[in-house]
């Protein structure tokens, strides 16, 4: 009784032996008999990393992380607008926020954990970030772009400003930053720029002559944008496009 159970003991393990060898086997001729296919998923996969390489990557920031701020923030963040972005030869790095207003700015990071980090000062996030958005209240800024300049903050060669101030003004914004003359914009947009929906306002125009190199393609991943040649031109088309 006891030689038969070894026995049948035996001959299960050979058996499992037997089925693995002939599963290694089988693997083995079908990698072999299908190098060009091995050959073209490797090959996508080093096409898509080069791609990757070969995107511009965007550090946003936002000074104020109000409505708007969070929608913006938002449809950058957001992994379906991921291959809009691409498309426009554009890929997020990260996001920098304020802390105020805390619920919205909790909320971004508890959302994009990965991509957002929420800072005390405006200062930390601009040095953080390339693309900084201007998102406070009317009274907030003349102190707060004085504060940044003294502090050596801004940097020519690689920060832009966008305010989303309703009564700011280029002219004063360069004024007030030293940035150079395509770096500083003014833009207008709603909360359903998040989901894609909508159109921004922009002024000046960032596809002009000696503009900005992908600020008009990042906009129209975001939805669209409306290049205005003047601030006053773009104020008139609020009450129709709001």
């Amino acid at each position: 009784m006891h030689s038969c159970c070894c026995r049948s003991t035996l001959l299960l393990l050979l058996f499992y032996i037997t089925a693995a060898v002939h599963q290694a086997s089988a693997f083995h001729t079908n990698n072999q008999a299908n190098p060009s296919m091995m050959s073209s998923a490797k090959k996508q996969k080093l096409n898509d990393d080069d791609d990757k390489e070969s995107l511009h990557e965007i550090r946003a920031g936002f000074i104020g992380c109000g409505t708007i701020a969070s929608a913006i923030a938002t449809s950058l963040a957001k992994p379906e607008h991921e291959e809009y972005l691409s498309e426009a030869g554009l890929s997020l790095s990260t996001i920098s926020v304020t802390k105020r207003s805390a619920s919205k700015s909790s909320k971004l990071k508890e959302d994009f954990p990965n991509v957002v980090s929420v800072y005390e000062s405006a200062e930390e996030v601009v040095r953080n970030s390339d693309l900084v958005f201007l998102c406070l209240l009317p009274q907030q800024v003349d102190e707060m772009l004085s504060e940044l300049k003294e502090k050596g903050t801004w940097n020519n060669d690689r920060h832009t400003l966008v305010s989303l101030v309703s009564t700011s003004k280029v002219e004063d914004m360069i004024a007030k930053t030293s940035l150079p003359t395509n770096r500083v914009f003014k833009m207008i947009c709603l909360p359903p720029i998040s989901n894609r929906e909508g159109c921004a306002l922009l002024t000046p125009p960032a596809s002009s002559e000696n503009g900005h190199p992908y600020l008009k393609n990042m906009f129209d991943a975001l939805g669209g944008v409306v290049e205005c040649p003047t601030d006053e031109i773009m104020s008139s088309m609020m009450v129709p496009t709001g």
